[in-house]
């Protein structure tokens, strides 16, 4: 792997706060070129099949100071582990980064301080 399929994304805690949203299951993240978008779903025993959305955020990448994504990449993970970072970040007024390359493999969230160094 390169530093190419690396993509990275950093914003203010407040980005995910403003979501008011206190679910603590996985959730479906979807990194595209200029959306980033956060679903969770219930299943629901219905004729078609379908599953339900119980959740649906979209954030515009002019909402992260940094967003290099360069493919669609989907990812689920804990949303109150996330949270907990995020709520951290915020305590600290620090700005948080997500890194992340192909489902399946590790997604790094950091907390960046205003020194040189990384909370991992």
């Amino acid at each position: 792997m390169n530093e190419t399929d690396i993509n990275e994304i950093s914003c203010h805690p407040s980005v995910f706060c403003s979501l008011q949203c206190r679910y603590v299951g996985d959730m479906q993240v979807v990194f595209k070129t200029d959306t980033v978008l956060l679903e969770n779903f219930v299943d629901i025993d219905d004729d078609d099949g379908q599953k339900s959305s119980r959740l649906h955020f979209l954030l515009h990448k002019s909402e992260f100071i940094l967003y290099e994504v360069r493919h669609e990449v989907m990812l689920v993970f804990s949303w109150l582990e996330f949270m907990n970072v995020i709520e951290l970040a915020a305590q600290l007024n620090c700005i948080v980064g997500i890194q992340f390359t192909t489902p399946g493999k590790p997604i790094a969230v950091t907390i960046e301080t205003g020194a040189n160094y990384r909370i991992k």
